[in-house]
């Protein structure tokens, strides 16, 4: 039960993870081309 439970909030976590890794590659994208702009 425990172990699925956690194998549950790895996947949550993990797929989060990824969502906010390509927000923050966007920011930073962002940020560099208003700063060379």
């Amino acid at each position: 039960m425990l172990n699925k439970l956690l194998s549950m909030v790895i996947n949550n976590v993990r797929e989060h993870l990824l969502l906010y890794i390509c927000l923050w590659l966007i920011l930073l994208a962002l940020d560099i081309y208003f700063f060379f702009y």
